[in-house]
């Protein structure tokens, strides 16, 4: 089942009172919604129709549902050991032809296989088709609207400015931190620090 801790849902809607956007318009934008605690956005895979994939900044490589990968004809290739939140598991991994976010398109991306219970809702429903992942959201700045519904794409450097805090209905910048690792930078007693 897919499960955050409460503390990590109230983090991420906490961080988008920390700063708002300016500056370059953005590259990329398409529409987010929020669900089930989640983020959720239309992906395109191998130029089918929008599939729904959850946005997961601190997930290194994208990820499909084999059930995905079954309607894409693609088999699973070698695995490799993965670290995610619930410890190391053994996952297979595949490359599909082509994955698009918006104009954003990432050509014989690796990505990692999921069963789809890990991508189904608590209580049931219909699992999500996929994972949207550092890989493709990491040489970016990524702004996080949900009052908007909105998922923007910028170039680095060019979407966040500082000052005084924003109201609580404010966009969520994120930054690249390290290598493909996206956050945020916080304040805590006056120092300021990279929150992921």
């Amino acid at each position: 089942m897919l499960r955050s801790p409460p503390w990590c849902r109230t983090l991420v809607l906490g961080l988008a009172v920390l700063a708002t956007p300016r500056g370059a318009p953005a590259q990329v934008e398409v529409s987010l919604a929020a669900e089930n605690g989640w983020f959720v956005v239309p992906v395109r895979v191998d130029d089918g129709g929008d599939l729904r994939f959850i946005v997961d900044t601190g997930a290194a490589l994208s990820a499909v549902t084999r059930s995905t990968l079954r309607r894409l004809g693609v088999t699973p290739g070698a695995t490799v050991r993965a670290q995610g939140a619930s410890g190391v598991q053994e996952l297979a991994t595949a490359r599909i032809p082509s994955l698009a976010l918006g104009t954003l398109r990432a050509f014989n991306s690796r990505v990692l296989v999921l069963d789809e219970g890990v991508l189904t809702p608590d209580g049931g429903g219909t699992p999500y088709d996929g994972v949207l992942g550092a890989d493709i959201l990491g040489n970016h700045d990524v702004l996080l609207d949900p009052v908007s519904g909105v998922l923007r794409l910028f170039d680095p450097g060019s979407a966040v400015t500082t000052g005084p805090l924003p109201a609580l209905s404010a966009p969520l910048p994120l930054r690249r931190i390290a290598g493909p690792i996206l956050g945020h930078d916080v304040e805590i007693n006056g120092s300021v620090m990279p929150a992921i």
